[in-house]
């Protein structure tokens, strides 16, 4: 497998997992199936040359890889505008700005695609940069370039994301939508009651990450080649597999949403009988799955017993908030079925995979592996 990084930060991505997964996964001999896409990572890392059916329930996410995948004009053209745009700003004196009353962010705004969008940064800004003026004050902090540098990244990161909560779905809002993805604190989905998300700007550390970056790496042919080869649709799981006849042959990749804590998605709901729902289409398939959940007192009872898996679990422990203060530890279960007439992965059985992943293997940033080995239940 190929090791292409993600283009967009999604809540329970599995870049850090990969060293479990892969193994297990195998070589993907025929069609490739993950119908809980995310940030992608598995998808990723397969060969440019296998086909694969990837979806997801948020639009606003699918809208991103496919309007990369077909370089959609509307798309291009507002990705490229925001990523110029935060560049340029990132370019201001903040102290001298602020004490300009940032009169030289206007002359800046002039590339953005839409003159709405141009008309909500100047009040953002000035709103972020009261927001720091009253802290100062309480705190007694002199004022510094990076403060108020700040408030122009947050003013502009908020505007953005008015506009996105504002536009209906399509290519402009897929496009405000990955940029927001960047630069939410922590990469989190939170919305108001209305269901605007809601997310605040991720603070000074995010202040020099450049969105041009982002677009670069989209733009790479290894990418475009792996999002070439992808057929993405906005659906619920059971639609993608049934519309494209996922069967014997076949490898899928089942990422769910987790039951608890954070299982709402860009407004998207995953429920108890969704999880049931996905268990039985596990029962009933001819394809190899492979699913990746985090191990709950629900899940145990819902995907523990599948007929004709193997289960397995792994912990890892992730540092979350700021400079990875806070360390929470995660066992997930790993549910196996090998598809008809497939067989297990070549060279390598369930008793192996712990002899397959060292503690340097797994290593990954922010990521802290728990166990070296997952420990396989009959």
């Amino acid at each position: 497998m190929s090791s292409i990084r993600p283009i967009i930060k999604w809540p329970g991505g599995k870049s850090a997992e990969l060293p479990f997964i892969r193994p297990v996964l195998g070589d993907v001999p025929g069609r490739y199936f993950e119908p809980f896409l995310g940030g992608g990572a598995v998808l990723l890392g397969l060969p440019s040359d296998r086909q694969a059916y990837a979806s997801d329930a948020s639009v606003s996410l699918v809208g991103v890889y496919e309007g990369l995948k077909t370089q959609d004009h509307d798309f291009m053209s507002c990705v490229l505008s925001l990523g110029q745009t935060r560049w340029r700003l990132c370019e201001l004196d903040g102290l001298q700005e602020w004490r300009r009353g940032y009169a030289g962010v206007p002359a800046l705004l002039d590339g953005l695609h839409d003159p709405d969008l141009s008309a909500l940064v100047l009040p953002a800004i000035l709103k972020a940069s009261a927001i720091k003026e009253r802290w100062m004050a309480r705190m007694g902090v002199e004022p510094v370039a990076s403060i108020f540098e700040t408030a122009i990244q947050a003013g502009f990161y908020n505007a953005v994301r008015q506009q996105m909560n504002d536009l209906p779905e399509g290519p402009q809002q897929s496009a405000c939508f990955w940029f927001v993805r960047e630069y939410a604190y922590g990469g989190m989905f939170k919305t108001t009651k209305a269901g605007r998300e809601c997310v605040a700007y991720g603070g000074a550390s995010y202040n020099r990450r450049q969105f041009t970056d982002r677009i670069t790496q989209a733009m790479a042919p290894d990418m475009q080649a792996r999002l070439s080869a992808t057929t993405f649709q906005a659906c619920d799981f059971e639609d993608l597999l049934t519309e494209h006849a996922a069967g014997a042959g076949d490898t899928v990749f089942l990422d769910p949403p987790y039951d608890r804590g954070f299982s709402t998605y860009d407004r998207n709901t995953f429920t108890a009988d969704d999880h049931r729902r996905l268990a039985d289409w596990m029962g009933r398939t001819k394809s190899r799955c492979v699913l990746v959940v985090a191990s709950t007192e629900q899940s145990e009872a819902i995907y523990g017993n599948i007929p004709g898996s193997e289960v397995m679990r792994f912990g890892l422990r992730y540092r979350q908030g700021i400079k990875g203060r806070f360390n929470q530890q995660a066992t997930h279960l790993m549910v196996i079925k090998p598809g008809e007439g497939m067989g297990p992965v070549e060279g390598l059985t369930a008793s192996e995979i712990p002899k397959t992943l060292t503690m340097e293997q797994a290593s990954a940033p922010a990521v802290e592996p728990l166990m070296e080995e997952m420990r396989h239940v009959a």
